[in-house]
């Protein structure tokens, strides 16, 4: 099996056989272009690279002219990350166009290597891959790169539905990485053998909440721990909220925790960086059931006891 069959199985690759030689494209930033000239665009795996499976396989992703916001959402996926984008929830038009133009880029590629995974398909994504997505397990050279207006104008060629594809963006870069941060919450409560009770995640603003309980009372480590786990996933899986979108009232929660008991100042600090050590040390072990929840979250935003308990039954 290929790597571009990836380890799951049963990906029915469809090459465009009619023109082998049409142009795709890859959004990404323009900080990126000198290492993309010097070794082109390598296989990545991982949520930013446009899935969450974490035995996927690594490849590079492109878009053709029909999918431009695919490319929009990219380059905004990659500001979010970065800390690029001043407040991805309510960012406005403006702010979004030029910082697009000033960290943005699209690259262009020969489809040669590339294949598409086919509409119709039975379940799954294998390799990461989703259905329309172009993929090359191979390490591509780039034809020339996009920027400023050339690159808007490609990216918005009847001038009318830019808002509506940047708003998608901004949308998804905000429920991926809530995904992430209320999904870490739950699997550390979940890993420590509390009863999650609720994840709810929106696509509107950062966070929202998880909600757990259990019948013995932690170690006052693990309770700061579970406080810390949603920061610790964002960074952990790299789906990050923009600094100004840190969910402050985390910290406020594990603050108030230790000054409950009298732990305060310098050995306060000394306590939540055990904490963050401890949250991501959970988080790392039970990589694979974040992953696998985040992705639900994304699809469902809701998940009650039962669904949950359901979700996660056998995993342990």
């Amino acid at each position: 099996m290929s790597a571009a069959e990836g380890t799951r199985g049963h990906l029915q690759p469809d090459r465009d056989e009619n023109d082998p030689n049409r142009f795709l494209y890859h959004g990404t930033l323009r900080r990126n272009i000198p290492s993309i000239r010097d070794t082109g665009l390598r296989p990545q795996s991982g949520a930013w690279a446009g899935h969450f499976h974490p035995d996927a396989a690594a490849l590079v992703y492109a878009v053709d002219d029909e999918h431009r916001s695919a490319a929009i959402l990219a380059i905004a996926g990659q500001m979010a990350k970065a800390g690029l984008i001043r407040d991805p929830g309510n960012c406005s038009f403006d702010d979004f166009k030029n910082a697009l133009i000033e960290h943005g880029t699209v690259v262009v590629v020969k489809a040669t290597t590339f294949r598409r995974y086919p509409w119709s398909f039975e379940s799954g994504h294998p390799t990461g891959a989703e259905p329309g997505n172009w993929y090359s397990s191979e390490s591509v050279s780039i034809e020339r790169e996009m920027i400023g207006r050339e690159m808007l104008d490609w990216l918005n060629p009847s001038g009318d539905d830019f808002i509506y594809r940047y708003a998608l963006a901004i949308r998804e870069c905000l429920l991926r990485a809530n995904a992430y941060h209320e999904g870490g919450h739950a699997i550390v409560a979940w890993a420590l053998d509390l009863s999650v009770l609720e994840i709810l995640i929106r696509d509107d603003r950062p966070g929202e909440h998880t909600k757990a309980i259990g019948d013995k009372r932690l170690p006052l480590i693990d309770q700061v721990a579970i406080c810390k786990a949603g920061r610790q996933a964002e960074e952990v899986f790299e789906n990050r909220l923009p600094r100004w979108a840190s969910l402050q009232g985390d910290d406020v929660d594990a603050l108030n925790l230790l000054a409950a008991n009298d732990i305060r100042g310098a050995e306060a600090e000394r306590w939540m960086t055990d904490a963050c050590a401890r949250s991501k040390e959970l988080l790392t072990k039970h990589a694979d059931e974040v992953h696998r929840l985040a992705a639900r979250l994304i699809q469902c935003r809701h998940m009650d006891v039962d669904e949950f308990k359901l979700f996660m039954q056998g995993r342990k």
